[in-house]
């Protein structure tokens, strides 16, 4: 039975009713995983061998709703369309444990589990995505039908995870994924994780590399003591129900689904960082998005090189001083004295500031905040993910031009009072493929 506020969601926000749930969830449900999946036959049942592999504790009150899943007539080839047909025909045995050895071992093995496994068909004629459908209208779906799922007569937190149909996880990813947001109180969770290895040895440096990149713009923004450092990686995603809710679910965007979703919930609760289990991304290319790992493995091999450069650790020195202002100054300080501070700063930061409206902007909180003055929630809500992202771009394209990931790194270090502890040549030339892999190991073990 819906409770009101899941009833008041689905009329409101809730995505088309004609994408039904096939398979039936088990008592005391209170975990729902969703995989949107299209032409992955080759990988998503090992993927669900993984979730499988967790303890059967966690996964006897866990669903998986794979969202099998195209964009329609003319934008998905053939090949994929009919991928999708034999990805719903196995899943059909799958969820009857009626799997033959034709279905390949991964099935075979997912079927014989505790795992319990449904399934959304929003390929076949009909049923289609629309055309300004992607990703994340696909996570929407299954999160949507899942959230009406869950066994309200129990007392533990219901959550819903994103994961994706190339991703493997841990044993220990559900259950360590829970204590940490039940323990932590957050609203949402990204889990660490780490790229599996390229199929070749190019797309493997190109790969490593880009995760390195992230990473380091996670530190970076650890550095500048931003609310909004962590990682956004769709298939790393946790999130409590109550907190679905509360953001109009999973945003219908085509890419960058999994940064504004995470950015919303940043402003309901506490987004943690989960480092004591893995998820494991894969490195295939693919030109499916406009961006993320498949579209920067893409580039890479087209051009026949990888990404060499990144932001200058000097843009997160000036965030950092502005964070600190928004923090410190911002419950009694009026919109013209926070500009004169910032000015002292750089006055790259007040232009732009202005150009976001800042001294538009800040009465209106002053007004919504009461008498106090503007809280420290008030602004840095306003001040949020997207335009901490902004301000690094600007900076970079007024100031600071992007310098060689690896020197960046090592004058990250300095700014933290730190010696890197690896040395790099001259040039801004990358280092040597055992050190770029020594490197990112250190990076995954980094707590900012």
């Amino acid at each position: 039975m819906l409770t009101p506020e899941i009833r008041k969601y689905q009329e409101r926000y809730g995505c088309d009713r004609r994408w039904k749930l096939v398979g039936a969830p088990p008592p005391g449900l209170d975990t729902v995983v969703v995989i949107p999946a299209l032409a992955e036959s080759d990988h998503l049942f090992k993927t669900l061998k993984s979730v499988a592999c967790n303890d059967e504790a966690s996964t006897a009150r866990t669903l998986v709703v794979c969202v099998i899943n195209n964009g329609g007539p003319g934008r998905v080839p053939v090949e994929s369309l009919r991928d999708n047909e034999n990805t719903l025909r196995t899943l059909e045995r799958v969820i009857g444990k009626k799997t033959t050895a034709s279905d390949g071992p991964d099935a075979c093995a997912v079927a014989s589990s505790s795992l319990n496994v449904a399934y959304i068909n929003a390929s076949s004629p009909g049923l289609e995505l629309p055309a300004k459908g992607g990703v994340g209208l696909a996570r929407k779906i299954g999160m949507d039908r899942g959230i009406e799922l869950f066994d309200d007569t129990g007392e533990s937190l219901k959550l819903l995870f994103c994961l994706d149909a190339d991703t493997l996880v841990d044993p220990d990813w559900i259950s360590m994924t829970r204590r940490n947001i039940e323990e932590r109180r957050l609203v949402a969770a990204a889990v660490e994780f780490a790229h599996r290895g390229g199929e070749t040895r190019d797309d493997d440096d190109a790969i490593r590399l880009y995760e390195t990149v992230i990473r380091y713009y996670r530190l970076g923004l650890e550095y500048a003591r931003s609310p909004y450092a962590y990682h956004a990686i769709g298939s790393t995603i946790a999130v409590s129900a109550e907190g679905y809710l509360a953001v109009r679910g999973m945003p219908r965007r085509e890419a960058g689904e999994d940064f504004h979703f995470l950015n919303k919930l940043a402003k309901t609760g506490r987004v943690g960082i989960v480092s004591e289990t893995r998820v494991y991304p894969s490195a295939r290319r693919s030109r499916r998005v406009p961006f993320g790992t498949g579209q920067a493995l893409c580039r890479s091999w087209a051009h026949g090189n990888t990404i060499h450069r990144t932001w200058d650790p000097r843009v997160f020195r000036i965030l950092g001083a502005w964070n600190e202002l928004l923090a410190g100054k911002a419950s009694s300080s009026e919109a013209v004295t926070l500009i004169e501070k910032a000015r002292a700063v750089n006055p790259l930061l007040v232009e732009f500031l202005r150009h976001e409206g800042f001294e538009m902007v800040w009465p209106r909180l002053l007004k919504n905040s009461g008498s106090r003055g503007v809280s420290t929630k008030h602004a840095v809500e306003w001040f949020d993910a997207l335009k901490t992202y902004k301000m690094i771009r600007f900076l970079t394209l007024h100031a600071y031009p992007p310098i060689p990931v690896y020197s960046a790194l090592a004058r990250l270090w300095e700014m933290k009072g730190r010696k890197f502890p690896f040395d790099f040549p001259n040039g801004g030339s990358p280092p040597a493929r055992d050190i770029r892999r020594a490197v990112l190991e250190m990076l995954r073990t980094e707590k900012g």
